[in-house]
């Protein structure tokens, strides 16, 4: 069963089980789960291996979109093993909002294996709105998200028609 922590919201499936990757061409690799947990305004990322062959490196992906994808870290694999291995990876800046991570099994030719994407719905701790300007005397007003802590911010414009 997927685990949940605090600090932030999930949205959608955060895991999966028993999906069994061994297509011709592919890499032969058997994962038993990959899921997401939030915890201290960090996003953890682990998934077990049943059995695997030749799996040189886990490849670690994040998008904001969906599609387009961006490498944030590499997990070292066992290489061969039928027995169940755990591993982890933890995103220490997660982006605010929606964030869509994939992990991909990297064999020692270079072949690689692309698995389900996960959807985290971030929210730091520490969040923090404003509105201005305030009381409202024009016709445009700022929305502003930001988390000190972490230097982020996210303003929208919000303009009456």
């Amino acid at each position: 069963d997927p685990l949940y922590c605090g600090g932030g919201s999930i949205i959608g499936p955060i895991g999966f089980d028993e999906n069994v990757i061994n297509t011709e061409g592919g890499l032969p690799i058997k994962l038993r789960n990959f899921m997401s947990i939030l915890s201290d305004n960090t996003v953890r990322l682990k998934w077990q291996t049943i059995s695997e062959e030749n799996v040189d490196d886990f490849s670690i992906e994040r998008s904001e979109d969906g599609d387009i994808f961006y490498e944030i870290g590499t997990v070292q694999g066992h290489g061969n093993s039928n027995d169940p291995i755990d591993y982890s990876f933890v995103d220490e800046n997660p982006l605010f909002g929606t964030s869509f991570y994939r992990l991909n099994a990297i064999d020692y030719d270079g072949t690689y294996e692309k698995f389900q994407t996960l959807s985290v719905e971030f929210i730091p701790d520490d969040l923090q709105v404003s509105i201005y300007p305030n009381p409202g005397n024009s016709d445009n007003m700022t929305l502003r998200l930001g988390s000190p802590s972490e230097a982020k911010l996210k303003t929208i414009s919000i303009i009456y028609t």
